[in-house]
């Protein structure tokens, strides 16, 4: 099984996820300085007066009882929904001082993405080394010495994986206003389980194609072509380990909002 075998992957270049995990944390911690220093100062009053709707504690009560299953569940999810209607009033009052911050969270966004993506392409090239060579490449060295194609790389997916992004977030975002009128507190596992699916079969249309640029060094055109080719043949197959993938790392993120 496929994912199985990324365990194993993962635990036998347990080094390599370390640094990488240090590279996003050192990305993080600069757009989070940026966030902090430049955006922040201009919504912190408006943040204050969305927080004052309970808005935040309400969703934590409802990421709770949802684990838990608590007979509470649906009492929580009407005070949550009230909470939210009365938050977007608020941001709808200040929404003529919101079109500056708004700009700059959004170039926030593309530059960190396309950070975040520097770091696939070396990656990629150490765990291809490591299976087909049995060897051992260091992180840095590999994303400095590779850094034009990890800009192309990171550049390319960004321009299928971000607007195909945003799309999903607004039929999401829509489904959720629709389905909470027909399937009330169900409709939280409509919406996650439509997310999933649409997620999944983007994810497996591109399964391969950033180990394809990395292991066999094509353009990443030609590796997109190839990957829709691959990819398309086994989808099924690759489809329900993405599945699976995205659904254990949505209840990780539930279990960690829970406990925090």
């Amino acid at each position: 099984m496929i994912v199985l075998n990324a365990f194993k992957l993962l635990f036998s270049n347990f080094g390599l996820m370390w640094r990488l995990l240090l590279y996003y944390l050192i990305v993080t911690a600069i757009a989070a300085a940026f966030f902090m220093g430049v955006i922040y100062p201009q919504i912190s009053d408006l943040l204050t007066q969305v927080a004052g709707t309970q808005v935040f504690e309400n969703f934590k009560v409802l990421i709770g009882n949802l684990v838990t299953m608590s007979p509470d569940l649906m009492q929580s999810s009407e005070t949550f929904r009230v909470s939210l209607g009365a938050a977007a009033d608020v941001i709808a009052q200040n929404s003529g001082s919101l079109i500056l911050p708004l700009i700059l969270v959004g170039v926030m966004i593309i530059l960190v993405r396309f950070l975040y993506g520097l770091g696939d392409y070396p990656a990629f090239r150490i765990l291809n080394g490591s299976l087909k060579e049995r060897a051992r490449y260091p992180f840095w060295g590999t994303l400095i010495t590779n850094l034009p194609k990890s800009m192309l790389t990171s550049l390319c997916v960004m321009l299928i994986t971000l607007p195909t992004d945003i799309l999903f977030c607004l039929l999401i975002y829509w489904l959720a206003g629709w389905s909470v009128s027909v399937f009330g507190i169900f409709a939280l596992f409509v919406v996650a389980g439509v997310a999933i699916l649409l997620f999944s079969v983007r994810e497996t249309f591109l399964a391969a194609w950033r180990p394809l640029i990395a292991s066999e060094n094509k353009n990443p055109v030609r590796a997109f072509g190839e990957s829709l080719s691959l990819c398309g043949k086994s989808f099924f197959f690759v489809f329900s380990q993405q599945v699976i993938l995205l659904f254990l790392l949505i209840l990780l993120n539930l279990i960690s909002a829970f406990f925090t």
